[in-house]
């Protein structure tokens, strides 16, 4: 075979490989940069999420001894917890924030506590 026919094969291989290669790659680029419609969250689905973690938060704060719960608030946004309310004594702060903490799912923890004594 002379070199002019070899060279005319080469680069048609190379061009139908390359051509495979970039189409399935390309293919396989679209598919990993479009995510799944279930990756990201709806709004209805984002607050699903927010008041399940909220409510979890909540019930775990419930079963600590030492904590006065009844004028405790919970919000949950995106894994954020912000306790707000008062509790009646300065320790209980301590508590319940470091539960709050603790709760699989909670990323971070604002605390917007207040001690404010019984009957006040």
């Amino acid at each position: 075979m002379n070199r002019k026919h070899m060279s005319a094969g080469l680069a048609v291989l190379l061009s139908l490989a390359g051509t495979g290669g970039v189409s399935a790659q390309g293919n396989e680029a679209v598919a990993s940069d479009v995510a799944p419609s279930s990756a990201v969250p709806s709004a209805r689905e984002a607050r699903l999420a927010n008041r399940r973690l909220a409510k979890t938060v909540r019930s775990r704060l419930a079963k600590v001894k030492g904590i006065d719960v009844l004028n405790i608030v919970v919000v949950a946004k995106n894994g954020t917890i912000t306790l707000g309310g008062s509790v009646p004594e300065a320790g209980q702060i301590e508590l319940v924030v470091a539960a709050a903490r603790d709760t699989p799912g909670v990323e971070a923890v604002n605390n917007a506590l207040r001690v404010k004594a019984a009957g006040q």
